[in-house]
């Protein structure tokens, strides 16, 4: 069956996005989450979106997730220009901290059926993000089975998939209607792009050396011909469903169900924005077809 992810936890239903409360709302209503990894100046690892792809540019804009003192104390720093308790000491616009990785793992401990989606946001968050999950592994709270690397960094994917080949990678693409650029162009990172979906990309040969597990296609770009273009080269790899409206899936829309009726086993998750809601939805349309 396919599996219900939240965004950010859990972006527009309920708590705010990668909080502590978003984590327990798709702990509670989803079967995993999708959060994002950025780093410090000392290498401690948090979860914020710090940076968006507007179309054509990338911005940097954790000062959004902020309350006002926060961003009055954060100035322009990003967060790899912060310690760890700088960082600590923000909140964000619900007046809730700014978690570690830590706390997400140590709430998810021993649900290994809960999938982590975890998306390198920062640049060099790979090997360090490998390193911190050595010991919740081995002592078996998480197991890497539950693991999904994702990232539009393609070269941090690359250290993923040749540091640990056991761990399952996703390949991050934007909307095919859009326009790729830097994804750090504040930086000497001239290397990392934001890679929108087109036949070429699926023979890139970075894209080749990571062979990803999934694809992670935003909604429209996920029809039957662009699975076949990608099953090509990958027989194997399934597909990720970005589902991110702002509005909640309203129970007469069956366009949704009718796009998946038509692919098969080949979509692995929806990753949605309203984790509950569509959790639900998906047991409506599963209850109405078993009757």
């Amino acid at each position: 069956m396919i599996k219900i992810l939240g965004h950010r936890a859990s972006l527009s239903e309920g708590p705010y996005e990668n909080t502590t409360p978003a984590i327990e709302h798709a702990l509670k209503y989803a079967d995993g989450m999708e959060t994002d990894i950025v780093i410090s100046a000392e290498g401690g690892l948090f979860l914020v979106h710090d940076n968006m792809f507007m179309y054509n540019r990338a911005e940097y804009l954790l000062y959004s997730h902020l309350n006002k003192a926060s961003r009055k104390a954060a100035g322009a720093k990003r967060t790899d220009q912060m310690s760890d308790q700088e960082i600590r000491s923000l909140q964000t616009v619900t007046d809730e901290p700014i978690p570690a990785l830590e706390d997400l793992l140590n709430m998810v401990s021993g649900r290994p059926d809960f999938v982590l989606n975890l998306e390198l946001k920062s640049d060099l968050t790979a090997l360090p993000t490998i390193e911190y999950l050595k010991p919740y592994i081995e002592s078996g709270k998480i197991v890497k089975e539950q693991i999904i690397f994702s990232s539009f960094n393609y070269p941090e994917l690359l250290k993923v998939r040749e540091t640990d080949s056991a761990y399952k990678i996703g390949l991050l693409l934007e909307p095919s209607d859009r326009i790729s650029t830097l994804i750090y162009p504040w930086s000497d990172n001239k290397e990392s792009i934001y890679h929108v979906f087109c036949p070429n990309i699926i023979t890139d040969p970075l894209v080749k050396a990571i062979q990803p597990d999934f694809f992670n296609l935003e909604n429209d770009d996920v029809t039957a011909e662009n699975i076949d273009l990608i099953h090509d080269s990958y027989p194997e790899t399934k597909i990720m469903m970005w589902y991110s409206y702002r509005e909640p899936p309203p129970k007469e829309n069956d366009k949704l169900f009718q796009k998946l009726d038509g692919l098969g086993d080949s979509i692995y998750a929806v990753i949605s924005n309203y984790p509950q809601a569509m959790k639900e939805r998906f047991m409506t349309q599963s209850e109405s077809l078993s009757a």
